[in-house]
């Protein structure tokens, strides 16, 4: 992992680092995966997590997780289901889904507006089958809950093919530059006392808020580009809000008891703080003119990116600030990467190589009680969109249920820098304790 700079927050793989060997589980335990075995407890210092009800046998499901949110990456949009998940490179996806809009039409001579229906296809949702196809359209609060999505998809590609056609320089950038930069350092005078969380999340909300009238004020830049990792993420974004909005507009709904609500979403721990006071810290040593610019860089691609959001779906989804932030510090270090899965032939033979290519991201909230662990007893494998989680060995009652949050083959020096720098806490598990122990002697 990276040295001693901060990685930005939609640098999606060295977050998350890669998955470990995904071969299926071939246990007879399997029957019993809807068995409560997890319960979750308080652990000091430590916040929540799982811990075993009874003794777990090797090998037992223990938990299957359903994404809140789930979407391809961009890169591999053509030949990923975007509801399985299955991978067909080089081959294509099949199957679109598209739906018809009404709008209205004004007619020139009469200057009446008539209504008519329009064909909406996106790029972004294409199947493997018409039985995928069918089950995106009917997942959630049904067919209105997809057609929300591809319209939401629809607008992100058409203002990002719009900028993309301009290209054009804006001065607003560099005028809204200098204003932030002015309100930093404004800030940075008054001393906030970074270790107080509720004098930092006022310093944020002040700044986001200066941003924000920038944009309503028509100063805020349009020309400003997603890459592919951000585009991903703003899809990921629309889902969330998305089944917000649904769940606002059905006050009854009949759903799936599997189906996760926006409000499971606050299981998740949120990350603002602890990523704002992370680069606040790691700047402090430097120069106030370094130390600006630092600070700036590490607030303005994700605002540009909230404008973004708000330019292309403002006119149908409901998205203040504090919501986009409250979706994306969630999603930050907790979504779970969505791998290719390796073929039955390598998974008998036992050749699960480490180059797979990663698919997608999904937010799982049932699953955020999973703690790290260097050593874990539990390892995660990807079943179509559902993240199931397997014991590795048997797991005593009252032990806690733990996975790895990406690679632990590094030293435990690096992987305890890794694990601060993206999941913001000093790896404290047995194999840490030990190593460190033996490296100090």
């Amino acid at each position: 992992m990276a040295a001693t700079t901060i990685t930005t927050a939609m640098d999606f793989i060295s977050i998350h680092g890669h998955p470990s060997s995904t071969t299926t589980p071939t246990t007879p335990d399997e029957k019993h995966q809807e068995k409560n075995w997890l319960s979750i407890c308080s652990f000091p210092g430590k916040g929540r997590g799982f811990v075993a009800t009874q003794q777990i046998p090797a090998g037992t499901i223990v938990h299957t997780a359903e994404p809140l949110a789930a979407v391809v990456s961009q890169e591999w949009i053509p030949e990923t289901c975007a509801w399985c998940f299955h991978f067909t490179y080089p081959k294509k996806m099949k199957y679109k889904m598209e739906m018809k809009v009404s709008t209205t039409c004004l007619q020139k001579k009469k200057k009446k507006q008539h209504p008519r229906s329009t064909t909406m296809t996106s790029k972004d949702v294409l199947f493997c089958s018409e039985s995928c196809q069918q089950k995106y359209q009917t997942y959630g609060y049904h067919k209105n809950e997809s057609e929300l999505l591809l319209r939401c998809f629809h607008a992100l590609e058409q203002v990002y093919h719009q900028r993309r056609e301009k290209q054009t320089s804006n001065d607003n950038e560099d005028i809204l530059h200098h204003d932030m930069n002015k309100f930093i350092k404004d800030l940075l005078h008054q001393k906030v006392d970074i270790h107080n969380d509720e004098q930092l999340r006022h310093w944020i909300d002040q700044a986001w808020t200066t941003f924000v009238q920038h944009y309503h004020q028509g100063q805020a830049t349009q020309t400003w580009m997603p890459d592919d990792a951000e585009r991903t993420m703003l899809r990921l974004v629309a889902c969330c809000v998305g089944r917000r909005q649904m769940e606002a507009e059905y006050l009854f709904p009949e759903l799936p008891v599997t189906v996760s609500t926006f409000n499971d979403l606050f299981q998740v721990q949120c990350n603002e703080l602890a990523y704002i006071r992370r680069i606040l810290l790691d700047v402090d040593h430097e120069n106030e003119s370094r130390k600006e610019k630092r600070i700036l860089d590490a607030l303005f691609d994700i605002m540009q990116m909230y404008i973004f959001f708000l330019s292309a779906t403002s006119d149908f989804l409901d998205c203040p600030h504090t919501l986009f932030r409250a979706i994306y510090f969630r999603e930050m270090a907790n979504s779970f990467g969505l791998w290719e899965m390796a073929s039955k032939q390598e998974e008998e033979d036992g050749n699960v190589t480490d180059d797979l290519e990663l698919l997608g991201w999904g937010i799982y909230p049932s699953a955020v009680y999973f703690n790290h662990a260097c050593d874990a007893n539990i390892r995660k494998i990807r079943k179509g969109r559902q993240m199931v989680f397997i014991s590795k060995r048997v797991i005593e009652q009252g032990e806690e249920a733990c996975i790895s949050y990406g690679c632990v083959e590094d030293t435990v020096q690096e992987r305890r820098k890794r694990l601060l720098e993206h999941y913001h806490f000093l790896c404290a598990c047995t194999r840490c304790e030990q190593e460190a122990s033996s490296s100090s002697e």
